[in-house]
């Protein structure tokens, strides 16, 4: 959220602190690619992956 979004968020009396927060019991102890978390973990692959288009040759060689 930049600073414009919430100055216009509180200007129209929006709890910015309200909502749903992600509570980590553990201490943040390792450095996930520049993220302190409590536990390590690492990304071993990404699947399945679906492209929802009628033609992919507009998107070059992307995904070739």
């Amino acid at each position: 959220m930049s600073e414009d979004e919430v100055r216009e968020a509180l200007r129209k009396g929006i709890d910015i602190t309200s909502g749903f927060h992600v509570y980590e019991p553990l201490p943040a102890k390792y450095n996930v690619a520049g993220v302190m978390l409590g536990q390590p973990f690492k990304i071993t692959k990404i699947g399945p992956v679906g492209l929802f288009v009628k033609d992919l040759s507009p998107l070059g060689g992307l995904f070739h």
